[in-house]
This record gives C-alpha cells, structure tokens and sequence, in this order.
C-alpha cells in the first residue's frame, strides 16, 4: 500500500504569548493575613509573659530591703511586698503588685528604714572602728590605728557588715604593737631598753664606775616610738676613779 506524502511547508504556526498579572489582589490579601497572624500571635505570647527576676529588678523590688513573693508570677497574679528583716516599714499595708505581660504593677515599693547594728563591734588589742551607728545591709571598716598598734605582716583593714539581725559580721584585723627606738644614752647608765615594743618597760642603772643612789629608773615604751623615762642618780666611785689614776 503506497502512503502519500505530506506537504508541511505551508503549515504556519501561531506564536501564543501568555501574560502574568502581577497584580494579583488575592496573593496581597494572603501576605496581609500572615502578617495579622504574627501579629496577634506576638501580642498574646507577650500578654502571657510571666514575671521574672527581671520584672522585680525593673521596679525595685531586688533590694535586701524588701521581701517579697513576686517572682514567677503568671499573667494577672497578685503579689505583695513588705519590708524584711531589719527594716522598719513606715506604712501599715504592704505594697500589692499585678503581674501584667511580664511587669509587675499596681503599686509603689514599701517605704523601708534600715535598723541600725547594736551588738558584736570589731574587738580587739589595737582595734579601731567606724561601725557605730551603722545601719542593715551598710558596712564599716575595723582598722590597726589604735594609738601604738599596726598591722602584723601581710595583715590589713577589714570590712564589716551590718546583718539584718543587729549583728555586725565580719573578720577582726591581725594588729601587734609598734617597735620602740632602742634608748640611747649616756655610758654613765646601764640599761636593757632594747627591742622592746608598746608598753613594754626596762630598767636604767648606772655603768661601770658609777654607784646608784636610790633606786633604779623604769622606762617604758610610748605610742609614738620612743622610750622615755626619768634618769636615776648615779655617783662617780671614788676608788674606780683613784685606780684609773694610779695606772
């Protein structure tokens, strides 16, 4: 069977373009959609919020001064705060705050006045301090400046706290007393007034060649450093001077 030929070459083909409409209000509509949805998603994460550590350090409330129950608190939980230990409170109520999206409203803090420290002061041989009259949560300092004291070797001043009980806290300085001046005096007197430190005393007598008249004098180490004392009397040896002649 013969098949008969097809002539093509007169066969033209039409061009189709096709136009995409970039305005398309339904694909905006879809956008604007997600958008409300994120948005009012935020808004009820945000409304949720608990109130945390940070939410009492916003207002305040993170001082040793107050006591509180306010962390943790979910959205429109109540909570109060009062003055702690320590601390006398002014008012009569204490403060109610509402937990609102993560921040604590409703309320001013508590008018809180520290109460001062009334007992365990820094003590001690050489101890000076600053601590009278100091107040809860304030601090003083315990010193080696007690006239004729200083600090022992690798010893300084230290910080003490006053604790919401009354009591002072806090650790008493290692202080020793000050090295005297080894007394320097005549050689007519005799004495053992060397190496001696703060308060301690020695005895002057009279040297080789002389003869006391009386009894011997006490000296004693000052806070300033110095030994000091009134000189006993001594008499020349009529025979120790006589020998010195002979020879």
């Amino acid at each position: 069977m013969a098949v008969d030929a097809i002539n093509c070459t007169n066969i033209s083909t039409d061009t189709v373009t096709v136009t995409t409409d970039t305005n398309d209000t339904n694909g905006t509509n879809d956008t604007n959609d997600t958008n409300d949805t994120n948005n009012t998603a935020a808004r009820r994460l945000q409304a949720s919020s608990p109130c945390t550590m940070a939410s009492v350090a916003q207002v305040g409330l993170d001082s040793a001064a107050y006591f509180h129950d306010c962390t943790n608190k979910a959205h429109d939980e109540v909570c109060i705060a009062h003055c702690a230990q320590g601390w006398n409170m002014t008012q009569e109520e204490p403060s109610i705050f509402v937990c609102k999206s993560g921040f604590l409203v409703g309320a001013s803090l508590p008018t809180c006045v520290p109460l001062p420290c009334s007992y365990s002061f820094p003590d001690g041989l050489g101890v000076r301090h600053n601590c009278l009259g100091v107040r809860s949560a304030e601090s003083c300092e315990a010193t080696c400046t007690e006239a004729g004291y200083t600090y022992a070797a690798g010893a300084s001043a230290e910080t003490w706290t006053c604790l919401p009980t009354g009591s002072l806290d806090g650790q008493v300085p290692t202080c020793e007393r000050i090295a005297c001046v080894d007394l320097a005096i005549n050689t007519m007197y005799s004495h053992n007034c060397q190496g001696k430190r703060f308060e301690d005393t020695c005895s002057v007598g009279c040297g080789p060649g002389f003869t006391l008249s009386g009894t011997a004098a006490q000296y004693q180490c000052q806070a300033d450093g110095n030994i000091t004392g009134s000189l006993p009397t001594c008499l020349g040896n009529p025979l120790l001077v006589l020998g010195s002649y002979e020879t």
